[in-house]
C-alpha cells in the first residue's frame, strides 16, 4: 500500500509504494494519478496520506471499539441517518459513539478524508471490514427476540429501505445485501461450509481457534489433489480424503448433505463423484471445522452426524 506521506514540506505525497505517483523504484512507469477530483477537496493529482495528524489526535479504533459497536442493538432506529442516537449502523459508521468508520478516514487523513477517497485503495480494505463487522454483528445477535439483519424497511429516505433500488444499481436493494455469503464470498474467521457452497483449488477453511485449516488442493508436492485437515503450527496432516485423483475439481457441501469432491465439468449432482462422504440423506447439513476435527451437523443440531478423523 506504500507508507505515510513525504511530509508538509512535500505536501503529504505518498513517495513509496505501488500507489505512488513518481515512476516506481522497480522500473514499472506507471503513475497512480488521481483522475476523480473535487479541487476544494482533493486539490493535487497525487495520493495523499497525513497519519494521526488531525489536530484533536484521533487515533484508530480499539478492540474495544469494535466490541462494542457489535454489541449494539437493534440494527438502526429513526431517523435513520446520521442523527440516530442508537443502533449498530450509526455506532459502526461512526456518527455517535467510538467514531468507528469515520476515524480511520479521519487517522489515515490526506486523500482518504474527502469525499472522493477512494483515490486512496487503503478505502477499499478499510470498507471490506466495516462490512465484515455487519457481518459478524449478524452473526452475534441472529437468536435474539426481535432481530432484523437490516433496518428500516420503510420511512427513510429514498434508496435507503428495504426493499429500494440503489441507484445507480437499479436492480440492486439492500434486501439483496443481507448475506454476504449469498454473494459468493465469506470471511477466514467463518469455520464451516453451508449446503450449496463450494472450496475451489488452493482455498481452505480456518477452525474458529485458528489451530487447524481444511484444505482443498495438492500438499506441497503431492500429485493427488486432496482434502486434507492440516495442523497449523507444524503442518501435520491430520486427516485426508482418501481420494487418488489428479483432477483440479471442487469439494462442495451438497445440498443433500453429501461432503464430495467432483470434475466441475460433470454435474455436481451426478451419483459418482470423484470423493464422497457418503453421507446423502441429511439435508441442509452443514460442515464445521473445529480443533483436530471435521464434523458435519444437521440443521438446529448441536451433535455431529460425521465426523473426522
Amino acid at each position: 500500500m506504500g507508507g505515510n506521506g513525504g511530509g508538509a514540506s512535500f505536501n503529504w505525497q505518498v513517495m513509496d509504494g505501488p500507489f505512488a505517483f513518481d515512476a516506481r523504484k522497480d522500473g514499472d512507469p506507471q503513475k497512480w494519478v488521481l483522475n476523480v477530483r473535487i479541487e476544494e477537496e482533493e486539490p493535487t493529482n497525487y495520493l495523499r496520506r497525513q497519519f494521526g495528524k488531525d489536530p484533536d489526535g484521533t487515533s484508530l479504533p480499539t478492540p474495544e471499539h469494535v466490541q462494542a459497536a457489535l454489541r449494539a442493538t437493534p440494527y438502526d432506529v429513526a431517523p435513520w441517518d446520521d442523527h440516530s442516537a442508537s443502533g449498530f449502523r450509526n455506532i459502526a459508521e461512526g456518527w455517535i459513539g467510538s467514531g468507528m468508520h469515520n476515524r480511520v478516514h479521519v487517522w489515515v487523513g490526506g486523500s482518504m478524508g474527502p469525499m472522493t477517497s477512494p483515490n486512496d485503495p487503503v478505502f477499499f480494505l478499510h470498507h471490506c471490514f466495516v462490512d465484515k463487522l455487519w457481518a459478524d454483528w449478524q452473526a452475534m445477535h441472529k437468536n435474539d427476540l426481535g432481530y432484523q439483519p437490516y433496518l428500516p424497511s420503510y420511512g427513510a429516505r429514498k434508496g435507503h429501505n428495504l426493499n429500494d433500488p440503489m441507484p445507480p444499481w437499479d436492480d440492486v436493494h439492500p434486501i439483496d445485501m443481507l448475506d454476504h455469503r449469498k454473494l459468493g464470498y465469506r470471511y477466514d474467521t467463518e469455520d464451516y461450509l453451508l449446503a450449496g457452497e463450494e472450496l475451489y483449488p488452493g482455498q481452505w477453511i480456518w477452525s474458529a481457534d485458528r489451530s487447524h485449516y481444511l484444505y482443498y488442493g495438492r500438499l506441497k508436492d503431492q500429485s493427488p489433489v486432496l482434502l486434507s485437515l492440516v495442523r497449523y503450527k507444524d503442518g501435520y496432516v491430520v486427516w485426508q480424503s482418501p481420494s487418488t485423483s489428479a483432477i483440479f475439481g471442487r469439494c462442495m457441501m451438497r445440498e443433500d448433505g453429501n461432503l464430495i469432491i467432483y470434475n466441475p465439468a460433470v454435474d455436481p449432482h451426478s451419483p459418482n463423484p470423484i470423493w464422497q462422504s457418503g453421507t446423502a440423506g441429511n439435508p441442509d447439513s452443514r460442515l464445521v471445522v473445529q480443533n483436530g476435527k471435521v464434523v458435519m451437523f444437521n440443521p438446529k443440531a448441536t451433535t455431529p452426524f460425521w465426523t473426522k478423523p
